[in-house]
């Protein structure tokens, strides 16, 4: 937990090891929820940490498959079907995408990864 919104911070975090990064501006159920991720063997990095300046995000072949579902409408259900993986495969793999854009919801992660040239 982190009182700084620094540049990069997720990154340094990540490669020193953590499982997540949370700002105390956060409410106590964002709190709450990172550590149930981190309890269910998931990272928790908050979506608000700059990432670094020149760093263009690198996703997995299989995120992109979730975000190209996802820029079609498709539900998390309806993702997980189609890939042949489960719900929670779906949520992680999204929640990855996530924190590799920089955003913290759908709607803003096709956005980004249009944008960007990635879906």
């Amino acid at each position: 937990m982190t009182a700084n919104a620094e540049r990069g911070l997720n990154e340094a975090a990540r490669k020193a090891g953590a499982q997540g990064a949370v700002l105390k501006s956060g409410n106590a159920g964002d709190l709450l929820a990172a550590m149930a991720r981190v309890l269910d063997g998931e990272e928790a990095f908050d979506y608000r940490h700059p990432r670094p300046a020149a760093t263009r995000p690198t996703l997995t072949p299989r995120e992109l498959d979730v975000l190209r579902l996802v820029s079609q409408g498709a539900t998390n259900r309806a993702i997980a079907e189609t890939l042949g993986i489960g719900e929670k495969t779906v949520k992680t793999l999204l929640a990855r995408a996530y924190l590799k854009l920089g955003v913290g919801r759908r709607a803003e992660a096709v956005s980004v990864a249009m944008r960007l040239h990635l879906i």
